[in-house]
């Protein structure tokens, strides 16, 4: 009798272990990469909505992508000198929702800095979402090129 019980138990152990393993490799590994990713960026999906900005306006861009979860995600974006690829300002990271599907919007990115000397800049940034409760997938931001100085 004892010899059954410590074999069941033996037997529900290598159960319970399987399932820990093929869950940590389905949320640490697949989950997001492989399968149901949380956002899809297309391709030019960040172009400034004009060719030329004054200090102190906002950057607004246009934004394509196709989100498959509702989870928000976290963004992260700075101000880089597409010269000399220096960054001029950091922004404090601000939390988007977007619904699923196909997007097409505009959204404001930040203001520019009013002691921005004129020349070309992009924006590059971070977008963060957690996809699970053990995992968080990083997708890099970068728009296209704009011009800082003043508008003609």
């Amino acid at each position: 009798m004892l010899r059954e019980i410590s074999s069941f138990a033996m037997q529900l152990c290598a159960i319970c272990l399987l399932l820990l393993t093929g869950y940590l490799v389905w949320s640490v590994v697949i989950d997001g990469d492989y399968y149901h990713p949380p956002v899809t960026y297309h391709d030019g999906c960040f172009t400034a909505m004009q060719p030329v900005f004054a200090p102190g306006d906002s950057l607004i861009l246009r934004v394509v992508a196709t989100k498959s979860r509702t989870i928000p995600g976290i963004v992260t974006w700075s101000l880089v000198n597409a010269e000399t690829h220096e960054v001029v300002a950091n922004f404090l990271p601000r939390s988007t929702v977007i619904g699923p599907g196909l997007n097409d919007y505009r959204v404001n990115v930040f203001t520019i800095p009013e002691k921005t000397p004129p020349g070309t800049y992009y924006a590059r940034g971070m977008a963060t979402y957690a996809v699970n409760p053990l995992r968080a997938i990083t997708y890099p931001l970068k728009s296209d090129n704009f011009r800082i100085g003043v508008n003609e």
